[in-house]
């Protein structure tokens, strides 16, 4: 049989360029480890009744199942009566497993290749998904949340192996559009997520199994998939067609082996620009994604029916203005010649501060809901041009460490935004609405202060210590 009757060519190049086919399984990727990771907010739920059941505690209420993100529990409002040490395992161990993951998980990228690490990561992580639910039923805390914090490192894998296979088979010429395109759907994905618990939890929210299993059959999918399609770089990719392993050949830039230090990271001011910047980004998409949906819900009253379609659509949107936005910036830096370097700032610029601008109207037109879902949805829509410009901005700086630069950018900046809001939560013992208005404008705030620091530190020239033939002195 001619080969090119094969599934596997039909996909790699004869109908998907494979470079299309990389980027299509990371944003994959992102949804899956989204559902696989919000699954156990409900996870959470179940437990906290079977203490309570067991205990003869306070009652537990259905509404829990309602809320939308591990951080946002509000022990008083579920009546549960659980020691804050306890409170705190049950929130934390995911995200603290996911910090202290991530860069080791870009150190070994790196080094060794995303192939095998990105697989086993995900392998690992969709086989919590199925024994997790058994084990909330069966086990104690302490061992539920030491399977939450191992399934958080083994998810880090995502963002240093999308970076790393970004680098090795994305060129230049396409950074922003198909950079941007992989980079954009994790929103999305937080979304998605959460519109499968709804349905799963329709009418009966006893159903928290199926999520579980529902995502556990995902990862399954992207597995096999991710094993048969994937590999680290055009070089051994054994079914990628003669003209694109030329094209990415001519346009893809030179790697090496070279030893690249955290001290050469840390001294990079391009580098601290992208860490102080993502400080401020955190709080933008916090904003969109939990504060904003959850306070329609809990605060104006809105239909979860209601609040999931205002929510999902806008970042189907996004999804587009951010591809939308790398065709534009591809097309002028290649084509047009523009300025990278202030083509990368002003576009993250605009999709910083506006978008916040537009959320902080919101809260004030919250009674017309016409009116605050235009503010939201034109604000999710500005952030898209984030995607095609900030996020692979460490990749003109770097491409032999593109998964530990990234990872310390993702690192340093979910850190420090995370503490910044725990301690405006513990300080602001506030009203939802209060709050609301505090973070809008706490968010318009650090966006405005972190981004004008990008505006002037940014850099998108390849490091000296990134080359493998450092350039020579001028004479």
């Amino acid at each position: 049989m001619d080969k090119r009757c094969r599934p596997s060519y039909c996909i790699c190049g004869y109908v998907l360029p494979q470079r299309v086919v990389v980027c299509l399984l990371c944003a994959f990727a992102m949804i899956v480890c989204c559902g696989q990771r919000d699954e156990e907010t409900m996870g959470i739920a179940v437990y906290t009744t079977r203490v309570i059941a067991s205990e003869n505690k306070t009652t537990y209420r259905s509404q829990f199942f309602g809320k939308r993100n591990m951080s946002d529990l509000d022990i008083e409002e579920m009546n549960i009566d659980l020691s804050e040490v306890t409170l705190n395992l049950l929130l934390t161990a995911f995200p603290i497993g996911h910090f202290i993951g991530q860069v080791p998980a870009g150190i070994i990228a790196d080094e060794l290749g995303t192939k095998w690490l990105f697989l086993i990561g995900m392998a690992i992580s969709t086989l919590v998904s199925l024994v997790l639910p058994i084990m909330i039923i069966k086990c104690d805390l302490l061992l539920v949340n030491f399977v939450r914090v191992f399934s958080g490192m083994t998810q880090s894998v995502m963002y240093p192996c999308t970076s790393v296979l970004l680098a090795h088979w994305v060129p230049f010429p396409e950074r922003a559009r198909l950079g941007g395109f992989t980079f954009a759907v994790y929103p999305l994905a937080e979304m998605i997520s959460d519109a499968v618990g709804e349905v799963a939890r329709m009418g009966n929210p006893h159903n928290w199994k199926f999520v579980f299993y529902f995502w556990a059959v995902m990862g399954c999918i992207w597995c096999v998939m991710y094993g048969f399609l994937v590999y680290d770089s055009p070089i051994v990719h054994p079914r990628i067609t003669a003209s694109e392993k030329e094209y990415l050949d001519n346009t893809l830039p030179t790697f090496g082996r070279i030893n690249i230090t955290f001290k050469n990271l840390f001294r990079h001011h391009g580098i601290w620009a992208l860490i102080i910047g993502q400080i401020g980004h955190n709080f933008t998409i916090r904003l969109m994604v939990v504060d904003v949906p959850w306070n329609l819900y809990q605060v104006l009253g809105v239909p979860k029916s209601r609040v999931g379609v205002t929510s999902l659509v806008p970042f189907v949107g996004f999804v587009a203005t951010s591809v939308i936005s790398g065709v534009i910036i591809d097309y002028g830096v290649t084509k047009k010649h523009w300025d990278l370097k202030w083509t990368r700032r002003i576009a993250t610029y605009i999709s910083f501060v506006f978008p916040n601008t537009f959320l902080c109207i919101a809260f004030y037109v919250r009674n017309n809901q016409f009116m605050l879902t235009t503010c939201y949805t034109i604000a999710v829509l500005l952030s898209g041009s984030y995607s095609a410009s900030f996020r692979v901005n460490h990749l003109d700086i770097t491409v032999n460490a593109a998964g530990v630069s990234l990872a310390m950018i993702n690192f340093f900046g979910d850190v420090v935004a995370f503490v910044i809001f725990v301690i405006v939560r513990l300080i602001l013992q506030e009203s939802y609405l209060r709050s609301w208005e505090i973070n809008t404008w706490l968010a318009l705030a650090l966006a405005s202060v972190c981004t004008t620091h990008y505006l002037f530190t940014a850099q998108v020239e390849r490091a000296h210590w990134d080359l493998a033939q450092p350039p020579k002195p001028a004479t």
